[in-house]
């Protein structure tokens, strides 16, 4: 953001030091070449937030021996996938 503001801050300085009678420094072209190359970086990055596949840490599953029952629990984190997307999505 603060580059943008640089940006603009740079060409309003040489607008106001070029004389009238001149042509203007800054002109909508300008703008519209800076509004597409902002845009095109967007992009960019969403589409790379949308890609982004977290690693995911293989933990060994923990089992459980009960001895009354005799049967076997496998523990996991309990996060699935589909709740990993609705965090990337809503974030």
């Amino acid at each position: 953001m603060w580059l943008l503001q640089e940006w603009n801050k740079s060409v309003q300085t040489l607008q106001a030091k070029t004389p009238l009678t001149e042509r203007p420094k800054f002109t909508i072209e300008d703008v519209a070449m800076k509004i597409a190359a902002l845009d095109r970086e967007v992009k960019y990055l969403v589409n790379k937030i949308k890609s982004y596949r977290p690693k995911t840490k293989t933990k060994p599953a923990k089992e459980s021996n009960t001895t009354d029952g005799g049967t076997n629990e496998t523990k996991t984190d309990g996060t699935s996938r589909s709740h990993l997307i609705n965090v990337m999505e809503s974030g």
